[in-house]
């Protein structure tokens, strides 16, 4: 989501190039960035809360250049927070988003800031399950994760897992992608009747891809070439093969982010069709 202002004399152009994400503190946003952190680490007469101030540096590995005075003016905070980079800005807000400083009451400041300023980042749960800055994702894309999540059970608790790793302000991208295989497994498994305790997601595709075996999608129309049953296994296979930092593989390499973020967002798709009871063994001759 972002801001739904154009200016006046703003082109068609203009106004789809203002719906693209922006990384980083864009020029535009940085003071207004600036001011929400400002109202939580400069008190009601003015002075820095150097306490604060010196856990933010500490946590968070940053220089606010506040040197052995226990005092320091909120003028010069605000002007050592606006020399930061990108990053240690936005690592501020996190921080002080984590630890909850002054609650919740600064949520939608902040998220109006970030809104207006088309930032990619917007107020989310994090991998530990504190508020956070997280990566932000289209509305709709965001909603089916989130119904998916609150089901509950283990495959929604996986996924919630994975969700958070792969959108986290600093991803691991390993974590999130091991998740999402195992969000699937635990909605898959069970859905296809397999009982082994040591069961995989290698299982559920040689389950479906059985010569004898049904397993289809609901649809009483389906593609000649493409079923979906090969439609199914396609995306099982792809998150499966995908998957180069499995322990003990002969591939093995780290997963990069992008396949990270693809790997989450097929999970959703899976668990949705496997927990849902979307995947039966149906009679072939009701399909045309």
């Amino acid at each position: 989501m972002t801001s739904d202002f154009a200016p006046f004399d703003a082109t068609t152009e203009d106004i789809e190039a203002r719906q693209v994400l922006r990384d980083g503190v864009p020029a535009t946003m940085r003071s207004s960035l600036v001011a929400w952190i400002g109202d939580r680490v400069v008190d009601r007469r003015g002075w820095g809360q150097v306490r604060v101030l010196q856990d933010i540096e500490n946590n968070c590995d940053i220089t606010l250049n506040l040197g052995a005075s226990t005092i320091q003016a909120g003028n010069t905070t605000r002007d050592s927070l606006h020399s930061l980079g990108d990053r240690d800005l936005l690592l501020t807000t996190h921080y002080l988003l984590s630890r909850q400083v002054f609650g919740n009451a600064g949520h939608a400041d902040l998220e109006k800031v970030l809104t207006d300023g088309r930032s990619r980042w917007t107020i989310g749960k994090t991998s530990n399950d504190k508020w956070g800055l997280i990566a932000r994702v289209p509305q709709g894309v965001q909603e089916a994760a989130e119904t998916l999540i609150a089901q509950g059970g283990s495959a929604g608790q996986l996924l919630a897992n994975a969700w958070a790793y792969v959108h986290d302000l600093n991803p691991d991208d390993s974590v999130a992608y091991w998740n999402a295989v195992k969000a699937v497994e635990a909605a898959a498994l069970p859905a296809l009747g397999i009982t082994k305790p040591s069961a995989t997601l290698n299982n559920v595709i040689l389950t479906i891809e059985r010569k004898d075996a049904a397993w289809r999608l609901p649809f009483l129309r389906e593609h000649t070439e493409y079923p979906s049953k090969t439609v199914l296994l396609g995306m099982l296979k792809s998150l499966y093969r995908g998957q180069r930092d499995r322990h003990g593989s002969e591939a093995y390499s780290d997963v990069t982010h992008d396949e990270a973020i693809a790997a989450v967002l097929i999970s959703v798709t899976l668990v949705g069709l496997f927990a849902g009871g979307l995947v039966m063994e149906r009679d072939s001759e009701t399909f045309v």
